[in-house]
């Protein structure tokens, strides 16, 4: 997965547990949770929370 689709996730992931707050927030939000870096590029926790996140929906998914 690219960084883009990874800072996606991490944003939408933040603007889902933290409610309808602005951009810049979520952006703050997700530094101060370590899964974006201060240049908000993901961080290693970054990439293993959309990892498990990505882990948990394959899981979830009935086999065709």
């Amino acid at each position: 997965m690219s960084d883009d689709a990874i800072i996606r996730h991490i944003l939408k992931f933040v603007r889902q547990l933290d409610g309808d707050v602005g951009d810049d927030a979520v952006l703050r939000m997700a530094i101060n949770h370590h899964w974006l870096d201060q240049n908000g590029r993901p961080t290693p926790d970054g990439r293993n929370l959309i990892e498990s996140m990505d882990t948990l929906q394959r899981i979830g998914r009935p086999d065709a």
